[in-house]
């Protein structure tokens, strides 16, 4: 299951906030059933930031959803959001890739653009 949670900070926060994100990626990616938990931010507009996670089941975002560290640093990092714009969730309904073609470009969600 992928995960993509896309945010606006307030103006002025994102160094505050990418310190407090560290610590819950850092935490995250060791949790038994996250495959992968990142944060990007827009490169066109600094305020605007995305987690992409992959995680294995719905009972490993449940228990992610209530570990300590997420329980502990998500609240304080929500009161420098602007606006929550989305939290969308997918799951993968194809493992068929083109090996003939070579990926120029993989991007979290499980798009790929070809050369």
């Amino acid at each position: 299951i992928k995960i993509v949670a896309v945010s606006t900070l307030k103006p002025g926060v994102f160094a505050g906030y990418l310190q407090a994100a560290a610590e819950l990626i850092e935490k995250s990616n060791q949790e038994e059933g996250c495959i992968s938990y990142q944060i990007y931010q827009d490169k066109n507009d600094e305020t605007k930031v995305a987690m992409f996670e992959e995680w294995k089941d719905e009972e490993a975002i449940e228990l992610h959803n209530n570990s300590e560290h997420f329980t502990r640093i998500c609240p304080p990092a929500f009161q420098v959001l602007r606006r929550r714009q989305r939290c969308d969730f997918f799951t993968r309904k194809s493992n068929k890739i083109d090996k003939r073609k070579r990926p120029m470009e993989f991007f979290p969600w499980g798009a790929f653009m070809y050369r």
